[in-house]
């Protein structure tokens, strides 16, 4: 299902300047439910997605999606689209992303993305530290206990990434998902600066 466009993204660069943009429409793989992002003033607001219960594979499962971005850190990402899902069913948790419009320069590279603790906001600090496993034990790697999404864009600037932990992310210490200038480094988590975020609903 194709997003509806945006009337305009939210550029928190400096200045924080409100550009009006046609998006592209984009689809999600393994997916048929749309969302729309909300792109406003100052505050930005919460996501406008769908939410679902169903059965996949004799597992009930309950899902969000919510498209996107929320906000966008850098003028040169302002007509890329997101949409993320996620599922829970008693197995654990996915996540998905699936990205339109990455501008040429970065077709062929890997784009970090981690779900992070806190909604987007104005700042890209707003969101917070990676999420991460509440539960992990002392000395657990750091991708074993946080959700990393990389993906490799593709020519014409779509990209897909997903992740599947073993445990419900609670919508309490999760609230978004945000894409990364370069890959993450495995031993550090780092993947430099945030360019895209988009609000996730999780459970």
């Amino acid at each position: 299902m194709r997003l509806p466009a945006r009337a305009a993204v939210t550029l928190a660069a400096a200045g924080a300047v409100l550009l009006p943009l046609a998006s592209p429409a984009m689809a999600c793989p393994e997916d048929d439910h749309g969302g729309k992002g909300h792109h406003g003033g100052g505050h930005g607001k919460g996501h406008d997605g769908k939410s679902d219960h169903g059965d996949k594979g004799g597992h009930h499962v309950r899902k969000h999606v919510v498209g996107g971005p929320t906000y966008v850190y850098d003028p040169y990402f302002k007509k890329v689209d997101t949409k993320v899902v996620t599922e829970l069913d008693k197995r654990g948790t996915s996540v998905r992303i699936a990205v339109a419009g990455i501008p040429r320069k970065y077709w062929g590279k890997t784009m970090g993305t981690h779900v992070h603790e806190k909604k987007c906001g104005w700042k890209p600090a707003s969101a917070g530290p990676h999420y991460q496993n509440p539960h992990a034990k002392k000395g657990t790697p750091l991708r074993k206990k946080e959700i990393w999404l990389d993906f490799k864009v593709e020519k014409g600037g779509k990209g897909y990434g997903k992740a599947w932990v073993p445990w419900r992310v609670d919508k309490k210490d999760a609230r978004s998902v945000i894409i990364h200038q370069h890959r993450t480094d495995p031993k550090t988590g780092d993947a430099g600066k945030r360019l895209i975020c988009t609000d996730a609903v999780f459970f």
